[in-house]
C-alpha cells in the first residue's frame, strides 16, 4: 500500500550552578581587539523554546541586532519544580538575568494588574489577544513587576488555550460542574474555573482528572498531559497563553547603555512579531493532533452564552478590585469591539460526533501491544482497488499506480496484518502489520512494521466499524487521505 505523496505509505543543564551571568569581556584595549561578547542567561520553565516561538525570536533577534556582541543562554527546566513561579522568583533573586513566564503566573508573586488576561472566555480570540497586548494601558502594567523585584520588558502573544476533556467534550456549564481540571499555578485561572463550578487542580495532569487547558502545540509537543484526553472544544478558548519577558534589575543595570538598548529593542520587536505569528503553526498542529485521534467539538450559541453568564461573578470581582479594575475596563472595551477569529480548518474525520465518547477508553498514542478485540469480527478479509477507483477517490496519478491491487487483511486477537498484491507488476508487494484496540463500535489501529522509507500505514488511526455475516465496513476514519484507500470499499470475508 504505497503512495509517495501520502506520508504513511511506503515509498519505492541543571539550574543549580547558574549564577548571575551578564558577563562582559574587557573593553577594547590598546591593541584594538574587539570586546568579548556579553552572554545573558534566560530562565525558562519548559524543556526548550520549541513551543515559545516569540521567545525564540527574541533570542535570535538580540544576537542579530548586536551583530553577535550579545548572546542568550537559555536555561530550560528551571527550578526545583520547573514551573513559572520558580522562574519569576529565580530572576528576582539574581540567579538568572532574564526570564519568561506566562502572565498567568504573575499573581503568584503579587503582581495582579494583568489578571483579566486570564479570566475565562474574556480574551478568547487571536484578534482580542493582539488588541489587548498592544494597548498602552496594558503594556503600562509591566511597571507592576517592579514590586516583585523584576523589570518587565515586553508582553508577547502566544497560543490560545482550550478546554480538553477525557470522557466527553466540555461544551456547557454542566460539563464544568464538579469536573477536576488541571491548570498551572495561577489564582486567576483557578478562581475563574471555580466560578464555572469546576474543581481546579494545579498538580500534573493524570488519568484521574476530567480535563485540562491546552493549546494545539501541547498535542504536538505532548505536554500538559494532552495525550491522556482527546476531546477539544475549539470555539470556547479559555484564555491566551500570553507571555512576559522580564529582567533582574541589577543584571539590566550592569549592561552598557548600548546593550540595554539592544535588549529592550529585541523584546519590543519580539512582542510585535509574536502578534503576527502566534497562529502560524495552527493548521499543521491541528492536523497532527487529529492524526493522533483527537476529536474537535464546538459549543453552540446557547452553550457559549451560558458559559459567559457563569463567568460573570468572576468578571465582577475584577471590576470591583482596584488592582484589576482599570485593565478589566480596557479588556472588556477592546474585546467587545472585535469580531471572532476565522475558525480553524478541521480535517475530515476529526470533528466530534455523538458516539465518539467510546474513544475515551482508547489510546492517543500508537499501540505497542495487542489491545481489546471487542466484538469486531475476526477473520480474513479481501478487497480490490482498481486504478479507476483510486482516481475517482482523488489520489494523485503516481499514488493511483502504486496502490491499485488486491488487499488481504487478517484481524485476530488485537493484531492485524495485510498483504497488497499490486495490479502493476513493477510495483513490489507490500506487507504490513500492527495492533488494534476495540471500544464498542470504534477501533484504534497502529502500525508496528518498521520500513526503510515512510510507513506502510499511519502510526495511529481510529474508525467506526459495522459488519454483516460476510463483510466489514469502515467509516469515520480519523486520517482522511488514508481512508480513501483503506475504507474505500467493503471488505469481503474470505476466512
Amino acid at each position: 500500500m504505497r503512495a509517495p505523496r501520502v506520508w504513511w505509505f511506503v515509498a519505492v543543564m541543571t539550574t543549580g550552578a547558574i549564577t548571575l551571568a551578564a558577563c562582559t569581556g574587557d573593553a577594547e584595549g590598546k591593541s584594538g581587539a574587539e570586546p568579548a561578547a556579553t552572554t545573558v542567561v534566560l530562565a525558562n520553565s519548559g524543556n526548550d523554546l520549541d513551543l515559545l516561538p516569540g521567545v525564540q525570536f527574541f533570542v535570535d533577534h538580540l544576537r542579530g541586532l548586536s551583530k553577535g556582541r550579545m548572546t542568550v543562554r537559555v536555561a530550560s527546566r528551571w527550578g526545583a519544580e520547573e514551573d513559572e513561579v520558580d522562574v519569576l522568583k529565580g530572576v528576582a533573586e539574581g540567579k538568572a538575568d532574564l526570564g519568561v513566564s506566562g502572565t498567568r503566573a504573575l499573581d503568584q508573586v503579587g503582581v495582579r494588574g494583568l489578571t483579566p488576561l486570564n479570566a475565562p472566555f474574556l480574551v478568547d480570540s487571536y484578534a482580542a489577544q493582539n488588541a489587548v497586548l498592544a494597548d498602552p494601558a496594558i503594556t503600562q502594567q509591566l511597571e507592576g513587576l517592579r514590586a516583585a523585584g523584576l523589570v518587565g520588558l515586553a508582553l508577547l502573544a502566544d497560543n490560545l488555550r482550550m478546554p480538553v476533556a477525557r470522557a466527553k467534550p466540555m461544551v456547557s456549564v454542566e460539563d464544568y460542574s464538579g469536573a477536576v481540571i488541571r491548570v498551572p499555578k495561577s489564582d486567576a485561572q483557578v478562581n475563574g474555573l471555580r466560578a464555572l463550578g469546576a474543581r481546579p487542580a494545579t498538580t500534573s495532569y493524570n488519568e484521574t482528572m476530567d480535563g485540562s487547558e491546552v493549546s494545539w502545540d501541547n498535542y504536538v509537543g505532548d505536554t500538559s498531559g494532552a495525550h491522556l484526553a482527546r476531546f477539544v472544544t475549539v470555539n470556547t478558548a479559555l484564555w491566551p497563553r500570553s507571555l512576559v519577558i522580564f529582567a533582574n534589575p541589577e543584571a539590566l543595570e550592569g549592561l552598557t547603555d548600548q546593550e540595554r538598548d539592544w535588549v529592550e529593542a529585541a523584546a519590543s520587536d519580539a512582542a510585535r512579531w509574536s502578534m503576527d505569528h502566534s497562529r502560524d503553526e495552527e493548521t499543521d498542529q491541528i492536523a497532527e493532533a487529529c492524526s493522533k485521534g483527537v476529536k474537535v467539538a464546538t459549543a453552540d450559541a446557547r452553550q457559549i452564552a451560558s458559559l459567559n453568564e457563569a463567568a460573570q461573578p468572576f468578571y465582577q470581582s475584577l471590576r470591583d478590585d482596584p488592582e484589576t479594575a482599570t485593565v478589566m475596563r480596557v479588556v472588556e472595551r477592546l474585546t467587545s469591539e472585535l469580531s471572532p477569529d476565522n475558525p480553524p480548518e478541521i480535517p475530515a474525520g476529526c470533528r466530534f460526533r455523538p458516539g465518539d465518547e467510546a474513544l475515551a477508553a482508547m489510546p492517543l498514542e500508537p499501540l505497542t501491544a495487542p489491545g481489546e478485540s471487542g466484538a469486531l469480527p475476526e477473520g480474513v478479509y479481501r478487497y480490490e482497488l482498481t486504478e479507476a477507483d483510486l482516481s475517482a477517490a482523488g489520489l494523485p496519478e503516481n499514488d493511483v499506480y502504486e496502490n491499485a491491487g488486491v488487499f488481504t487483511w487478517m484481524i485476530e486477537s488485537g493484531r492485524w496484518s495485510f498483504l497488497q498484491l499490486p495490479a502493476n507488476t513493477d510495483v513490489p508487494n507490500t506487507r504490513c502489520e500492527g495492533y488494534y484496540d476495540v471500544a464498542g463500535s470504534r477501533v484504534a489501529m497502529s502500525v508496528s512494521t518498521v520500513t526503510k522509507v515512510g510507513d506502510c500505514a499511519p502510526l495511529l488511526w481510529t474508525a467506526t466499524w459495522s459488519s454483516t455475516s460476510d463483510s466489514l465496513v469502515w467509516s469515520d476514519v480519523s486520517v482522511d487521505d488514508f481512508a480513501r484507500v483503506w475504507a474505500a470499499k467493503p471488505w469481503q470475508k474470505i476466512g
